[in-house]
């Protein structure tokens, strides 16, 4: 069905619709035609509502048919852009700060330094001006540090400082904010005169009496000094103008993003955190401490799982309450209230929170929302406990007054610890208080008498780090869940991989279907609604691009346990994880979760993390991999710049093109299902720091340089000039750093073992891999379809229009793969073949096995570079050596090359030079001879003939037919697969071997044009 087609089936199903509802038209008269009018308005609206009601039914049509690309669900487009910030009452405020700024770069340039007030107030000016603290909260707190002589964390990997400021929220509670210093600021604040006399308090006012205390050591503007208040006033407008919105509106104050905590943020980028490091540490652990034992099923964010310390009370009336609230009929539930409650006697209390539960089932909040029967459930059964414990006399509650509340609601308080207990039981006594105003004319109590009822949930800011996740799906495969059943881990890994690389919720990834996997060609996952589970709202309908989200491997893994479910399940109807051997169809949340949380909570460290820490690891993973390609490339850190272009890349896959844009944000928002931005930015992402500081480096001012001696004491010029010389800014920045020791942190040491480390593979060697998946992904494909229809049809100009491969590359590489896989040896097939079940038995093409194993496929991948440079370098010498590889290799030990006769090595010594050429240590290669005898003229002449010194041993092993294979001899790289030293052979090696044969045959015109 083409485009004209589909629009001429729409057209004429609106027009048959129209048929049905037209309006009456025979009369003529005046009242008659007015008549008629407001009909045919009527008409129009009603056919226009059931034309989208038929092409619901249309699309939902399509989908079982699996035509579903002609009628996709209505998913939202990414057409949205933010508004311009340019607004003509801001311009006079830029112009302000524009001064203020060209007055602060002509004072720095000087060196000159102020008065411990003056340059205190130089540092916030600084730091709100060039640092992005344009709220005066964070400038308070960046005051107390320094009158508090507060160290700056260094960060190596970036070579940036960093001061982590807790700001206090107006509803309660604190935000935490880490900020990054800008050279300048940097400079600022290691100069700055410490053991200052002033008091460690800040406020406002004191803000901004430092500020003006600097200003007035600046030249006047116009007649007048620079006014702080005006220039503090005017810096968010200022910031709109070269930031995003939303960096803008997060360097402002207005969006309250919470960065992740220290502890977790160093985790992340692989250091060992001490408690002892800062001052949160105990908090945090009994955070986590109580998390640990939340039942998998709940959510810890929302404070649902952390299990108050409660002595439960024998109370019959509240256990009845219990069970009937575990009723997920609201309906039935309302029913067994109405009967028990009878059953409550003279219990005052009981009697009041059977009402309450009633309330809520039928009115829902206090705001008049539904509320889910098992958050009713939650609030009723541990407020009641609670009070049951502190009540002496239950039947005191008659002669309650406001002051009695307010005192039983803040005892209440104090038996929680960590602020996600406080956050829920707010929420429960907010909801319980508003019922006793409404049903038994309770005063209202202000959310600032109860100490601060209003406090917002403590934002869950978790992020699990590319290493860690690698590392977490190494667990799974290698953890006891095959001894459960053999598919299982297989199944957790695709549990995790959705929800790290594609942001779906716990029940969006446990109730996808077969039919919501569209796998060819460009992958595509629908979300969408369907009987047995609901979205949580409509903006959750979507469609996930798998082919720009998962790594080749990982969608390639998830094609094998679709095509394996499609089989079992006889069609395409069935759910996409389930184990029906073991009667899980689908597979249960407590056999799922539970072992992916144990995991999680392993690879990390951290006792809190949860499944739903994944789709925040996607929010902040993909929101920076969409922003670093906005970032200018001189800007960007060397550390991040091999980064940067992958991320380009992976744009232009993603969007359409990778040039500048404000439609990254809504991509994110639209990927997780929200409605709004907003909604994004203030719960799942918690890197905005670092993005902002990205941002305003390549906006301050160029040219800080060795000329200015004024802010290096006792420091020869020749050092400050090697230091300019051999780093600029960074390195000048470095020297001041070892000047001030005692102001800057600089003592941590980065674990290689552990750090989420960037790949520095180019571009090219990214592209290799990728255009090596595809063909194996694609060659697979039309060998399938050659096996089923009998070798009659020709699949590869098909093939060819869907992917990246011209009909011609596919026909070469059909071929090289036949020739490669129909070699024989002295025992048979030198190359053992990929094999698929079907119908009858398995089914072998002529593919080599895919890496199955973590460390292989790392080994696979750590050999790429090297074969790219030998295909630059030489692609013919290179593709002699690889035919001599398949023609000499065994099949009982892949990557063994045989030589028969010491007196022709030539194949060997290419052999060997293609090994150093990959990075291949002399140490790593192996030498086996067949020679029994314990001195063997044999291995003599193999050593001359490959000049190895006498300390290079050849091993011996036992042959089955030593007259035939007493000369022979293999060579293999040896791999430390297991981590334990010693060494053997890797099917990465091979693979990539008879792979790039493969490949080989067809990029005889190079790579790209290929």
């Amino acid at each position: 069905m083409d485009e004209n087609s589909r629009e001429l089936l729409t057209q004429r199903l609106h027009d048959r619709v129209m048929q049905w509802y037209a309006p009456d038209a025979e009369s003529s008269t005046a009242a008659a035609v007015k008549n008629r009018q407001e009909k045919v308005l009527k008409s129009r609206l009603r056919s226009q509502a059931k034309f989208l009601q038929f092409l619901n039914l249309l699309i939902r049509l399509g989908n079982i048919q699996k035509i579903w690309k002609w009628c996709p669900p209505s998913v939202p487009r990414l057409l949205e852009r933010e508004s311009t910030p340019f607004t003509p009452e801001g311009l006079e405020g830029y112009r302000y700060v524009q001064a203020a700024r060209a007055l602060v770069w002509e004072d720095f340039r000087k060196g000159i330094r102020p008065d411990a007030f003056a340059s205190e107030g130089r540092i916030l000016l600084s730091a709100a001006l060039y640092g992005g603290l344009g709220e005066v909260a964070a400038l308070r707190e960046l005051q107390k540090s320094l009158r508090g002589g507060v160290a700056l964390e260094h960060f190596p990997q970036l070579g940036w400082s960093f001061l982590d400021l807790e700001i206090p929220m107006g509803r309660g509670g604190t935000r935490l904010r880490r900020w990054f210093l800008d050279p300048m600021s940097e400079i600022f604040f290691l100069n700055h005169i410490g053991n200052s006399p002033l008091a460690p308090e800040s406020s406002r006012t004191e803000v901004m009496r430092a500020i003006d205390a600097y200003l007035h050591t600046l030249p006047k503007r116009h007649g007048k000094y620079l006014r702080a208040r005006k220039l503090v006033a005017a810096i968010p407008q200022s910031l709109l103008v070269g930031l995003p919105q939303y960096l803008a509106a997060y360097a402002a104050g207005t969006l309250a993003a919470h960065a992740v905590r220290s502890e977790r943020w160093w985790r992340m980028h692989g250091y060992q955190w001490d408690a002892q490091d800062g001052g949160e540490g105990s908090h945090e652990t009994r955070e986590e401490q109580e998390a640990l034992s939340a039942p998998d099923a709940q959510d810890v964010s929302t404070g649902a799982g952390v299990e108050v310390q409660e002595a439960i009370q024998s109370v019959a009336w509240l256990q009845s309450l219990r069970k009937i609230l575990s009723n997920q009929n609201r309906m039935a539930a309302l029913q067994e209230l109405a009967k028990t409650s009878a059953n409550v006697g003279a219990d005052r209390l009981g009697r009041l929170f059977y009402g309450w539960a009633e309330h809520l089932l039928k009115n829902g909040s206090a705001y008049r929302h539904r509320l889910a029967m098992r958050t009713i459930r939650r609030y009723v059964s541990r407020l009641a406990a609670l009070m049951a414990q502190l009540l002496e006399n239950p039947a005191d509650v008659d002669n309650f007054g406001d002051p009695s509340w307010r005192q039983l609601y803040e005892d209440l308080l104090d038996l929680v610890e960590t602020e996600h207990q406080r956050a829920f039981l707010v929420r429960a006594i907010r909801e319980w208080h508003q019922y006793l105003v409404e049903r038994h004319l309770a005063s209202p109590i202000s959310d600032q008498e109860l100490g601060g009822l209003t406090m917002d949930v403590v934002p869950d800011a978790r992020i699990v780090s590319e290493q860690e996740f690698e590392q977490i799906k190494q667990a799974i495969v290698q953890g006891q869940h095959r001894s459960y059943h053999a598919q299982l881990p297989t199944v957790l890994t695709l549990i995790a991989i959705l929800g790290y690389r594609c942001g779906l919720r716990r029940m969006e990834v446990l109730r996808l279907r077969l039919m919501d996997c569209h796998l060819f060609g460009k992958a595509i996952l629908l979300i969408r609604p369907f009987a047995e589970r609901s979205l949580k709202s409509r903006n959750a309908t979507r469609a996930i691009p798998l082919h720009a989200l998962l790594k080749l491997g990982e969608l390639q893994l998830l094609r094998e346990w679709v095509h394996s479910r499609e089989k079992s399940s006889g069609g395409g109807e069935g759910y996409l994880f389930a184990l029906v051997e073991i009667g899980h169809d689908p597979i249960s949340q407590e056999m799922a979760m539970s072992r992916v949380h144990d995991v999680m909570r392993q690879v990390t460290g951290d006792r809190g993390i949860h499944f739903h820490h994944l789709r925040h690891s996607f929010a902040n993973h993909l929101l920076w991999r969409l922003s670093l390609p906005q970032i200018p490339a001189d800007a960007v850190p060397k550390y991040l710049r091999d980064e940067r272009e992958a991320a380009e890349k992976f744009v232009s896959q993603l969007l359409g093109s990778a040039g500048p844009t404000r439609k990254h944000l809504y991509a994110l928002t639209s990927l997780l299902g929200h409605s709004t931005p907003d909604i994004t930015l203030n719960h799942y992402v918690h890197n905005l720091d670092l993005l902002l500081a990205l941002y305003l480096r390549g906006q301050i001012p160029r040219g800080i340089g060795r000329d200015w001696q004024g802010f290096f004491h006792q420091i020869h010029q020749a050092t400050i000039y090697r230091a300019w010389a051999k780093a600029g800014t960074e390195g000048l920045l470095e020297l001041m750093r070892r000047q001030h020791r005692e102001k800057v942190r600089v003592s941590r040491e980065i674990d290689n073992s552990k750090t989420s480390c960037r790949s520095d593979r180019t571009n090219e060697v990214a592209e290799l891999e990728a255009y090596m998946e595809n063909a194996w992904q694609i060659l697979l494909q039309g060998m399938v379809l050659q096996k089923e229809t009998a070798e009659k049809e020709d699949p590869w100009d098909r093939l060819a229009e869907e992917s990246q491969f011209s009909s011609a590359h596919l026909r070469a590489m059909a071929a090289k793969a036949t020739e490669i896989f129909t070699l024989r040896g002295h025992g048979g097939l030198r190359h053992s073949a990929y094999q698929i079940p079907a119908a009858g038995g398995r089914l072998k093409l002529d593919l080599p096995p895919k890496i199955h194993r973590l460390e292989d496929q790392q080994i696979y991948r750590e050999l790429l570079p090297g074969f790219w440079r030998s295909l630059q370098k030489d692609r013919g010498a290179l593709d002699r050596v690889l035919n001599s590889y398949l023609r000499q290799a065994w099949r009982m030990h892949p990557g063994y090359f045989l030589g028969k006769s010491a007196e022709s090595p030539e194949e060997i010594l290419a052999f060997r030079s293609l090994l150093f050429d990959w990075g291949i240590r002399p140490g790593q290669i192996r030498y086996v001879n067949y020679d029994p005898a314990e001195r063997s003229v044999w291995r003599q002449r193999w050593r001359e003939a490959l000049g190895l010194h006498k300390k290079i041993s050849i091993m011996t092993r036992h042959s089955p037919d030593p007259g035939l294979m007493a000369a022979w001899l293999h060579v293999y790289p040896g791999f430390d697969r297991r981590r334990s030293g010693e060494l053997s052979a890797s099917p990465g090696f091979s693979y990539l071997l008879i792979m790039g044969a493969i490949v080989l045959r067809a990029v005889a015109q190079g790579l790209r044009s290929s």
